[in-house]
């Protein structure tokens, strides 16, 4: 008897051709923000109603603390997705995305998103 053949990951061709069709077959819903470096996608406590995904640029990721500390949670690049809560039943936004540089963005309503998927 042969043993099933064990699936470690997969190729990253496969997932850019995967997500590039999604979002080709995303009409309606999907907005393209072409932002210059500084610019605040969303703030931390706002309706959590859409998901980015980053073409060019960076992203940074924030939370700020009752006293006001801000600690980075993550700086993302091209290819990554953020804001996914909203997908999973966050009515709000539990961090703040600001551009670290001149960044191209595809915002995604939360419906389309679903569609998509």
């Amino acid at each position: 008897m042969r043993k099933p053949k064990k699936i470690t990951k997969l190729k990253s061709t496969q997932i850019d051709a995967y997500v590039g069709r999604m979002l080709e077959n995303i009409i309606e819903g999907k907005e393209i923000l072409k932002l210059r470096k500084g610019v605040r996608l969303f703030s931390q406590g706002a309706e959590a109603d859409a998901i980015y995904f980053i073409q060019s640029g960076r992203v940074k990721i924030t939370i700020a603390s009752v006293q006001g500390k801000e600690a980075v949670l993550a700086i993302l690049a091209p290819r990554d997705f953020f804001g996914e809560g909203c997908l999973v039943g966050h009515s709000l936004r539990i961090s703040t995305a600001t551009t670290t540089e001149s960044s191209t963005v595809f915002k995604i309503q939360k419906r389309a998103m679903l569609q998509a998927l």
